[in-house]
């Protein structure tokens, strides 16, 4: 039987809620979020919605103030803004979040080996490389902070939606190359293909702006 919207709303806040509930103690006492290395990749916001970790495709932030700040940091870092379109009932939207983050859920995901790895790589090369911009598709400003960012909701034909802003130059990644087929309630993506395709973006990126990717 189909979840109703409602239930799926329920079930991912609280995914979001444990996920701030098992974060460090700088992910909860610093503006922005961090990832479990204490990389702060994701941009400061004037308020956060109270019932997700900041960052967390916040609805009841201006959508623009999130995008502007991430534009800010970038530039002041020398970093790419990763803008990602979603939603907090999106299931594939706070995966990703959790996959670039460095996060894992022992009891849906043993983590052991090669896969403690590649977490690691993943998370420390989008710190390194980008700041995230985490956009709701369900914004009332959705459209207008799109458009400052030189996109539409034309181009949001799946969520999550992702997109490398790189000087004025924009580069689509097609997220569903790296999800794994879903087991029972498992959703997931492959690290090492996501890893690839965002190394591959930024590469298209440097041709526009000579910048060079960070080693993870």
């Amino acid at each position: 039987m189909a979840l109703g919207r409602s239930t799926i709303i329920r079930g991912v806040v609280a995914l979001a809620v444990s996920m701030l509930a098992v974060a460090p103690a700088q992910a909860r006492d610093v503006p922005g979020r961090t990832n479990p290395y204490g990389l702060s990749t994701y941009p400061d916001a004037p308020k956060t919605c109270p019932h997700l970790p900041r960052g967390l495709y916040a609805r009841c932030v201006a959508q623009s103030d999130i995008l502007n700040a991430a534009s800010e940091r970038a530039r002041t870092n020398g970093k790419r803004v990763l803008v990602v379109v979603g939603a907090d009932w999106c299931v594939w939207c706070v995966v990703l979040t959790r996959y670039m983050d460095g996060w894992n859920d022992p009891a849906m995901e043993p983590m052991a080996g090669d896969a403690v790895r590649q977490a690691d790589a993943l998370a420390r090369f989008v710190a390194r490389n980008f700041v995230v911009a985490e956009l709701n598709a369900d914004s009332t400003d959705i459209e207008e902070t799109l458009a400052e960012a030189h996109l539409t909701r034309a181009e949001l034909r799946d969520l999550p939606a992702a997109f490398v802003v790189s000087q004025g130059a924009i580069q689509r990644i097609n997220l569903t190359k790296a999800q794994l087929p879903k087991a029972a309630s498992f959703h997931g993506y492959s690290r090492m293909a996501l890893l690839r395709i965002l190394r591959e973006t930024v590469v298209l990126a440097e041709r526009q702006d000579g910048r060079v990717a960070t080693a993870d």
